[in-house]
């Protein structure tokens, strides 16, 4: 839980001193390396967790394993249907152009939305007490994560919709 508490802290950082911010980094530089070394980390253990935890939960039987892998696909298609939208560069944090395009014309972080799908789907799935535990703060890094939506506000004075609805930021010199 250090790296996923690591990651969580950085998104926080830069929510709240977007001078100090780690995330995004915007170019190649000791903030895209602990961020990313950090997700890594988290990844690695949480999938050794998960092996070696697996069918100790209350998901079982194949209902639970189909509605995980109906899940983990369509998570994984809209996630991957952002990526290829937003392209490799920016996705990973570093500078790029604002996109309201393909699935971000539905929401801001629809990687985040798709990544939510495929954490759930794994969990019926793979159907570990332990995972479900390791999880509870990737969750919460996701739902921290949504705010550094004011981050492109601020960058790109641009509207733009918050991760689960079509609600919309309002640029303060557009209001009234």
């Amino acid at each position: 839980m250090g790296a996923e508490g690591a990651v969580i802290a950085a998104l926080i950082v830069s929510i709240v001193r977007p001078s100090h911010r780690i995330w995004p980094p915007g170019d190649i530089s000791w903030t895209f390396w602990y961020y990313w070394g950090n997700v890594a980390i988290t990844a690695v253990a949480l999938a050794t967790v998960g092996y070696a935890d697996a069918g100790n939960f209350v998901f079982t039987g194949r209902l639970w394993t189909w509605i995980g892998g109906l899940l983990i696909v369509t998570g994984a298609a809209f996630a991957g249907w952002a990526g290829r939208t937003l392209q490799i560069h920016t996705t990973v944090g570093l500078e790029g152009e604002l996109q309201t395009d393909g699935p971000y014309q539905y929401t801001r972080n629809p990687q985040l939305v798709g990544l939510s799908a495929v954490l759930v789907g794994v969990l019926f799935a793979v159907n570990s007490s332990y995972l479900v535990v390791g999880t509870l703060p990737v969750f919460a890094w996701i739902v921290v994560g949504a705010g550094t939506i004011p981050l492109l506000k601020e960058r790109d004075g641009t509207a733009v919709p918050y991760i689960w609805t079509k609600q919309y930021y309002q640029n303060p010199s557009e209001s009234n």
